[in-house]
């Protein structure tokens, strides 16, 4: 599973988990899965909101300089 190797190797890994109802209930959820909702549940809302939050007062930004160079390892 492409997941397992991404978290072993410390890669940024997104996850997306959707209920799917079945007749008997729903599905389980795979052990991998659920070792990462526990490690981090804490940073995941219990509800999303519907909509965006308004903006604030401050606008970020990222200035990106168009540099091209190679790294040797």
């Amino acid at each position: 599973m492409q997941f397992k190797k991404d978290v072993k190797r410390q890669k940024p890994t997104y996850i997306t988990i959707t209920d799917i109802l079945k007749k008997g209930g729903r599905e389980p959820i795979p052990p991998p899965i659920k070792v990462v909702l526990k490690k981090f549940g804490d940073v995941m809302p219990d509800k999303l909101l519907k909509t965006l939050p308004p903006r604030g007062s401050v606008q970020y930004k990222i200035e990106l300089v168009l540099k091209m160079f190679g790294l040797w390892i």
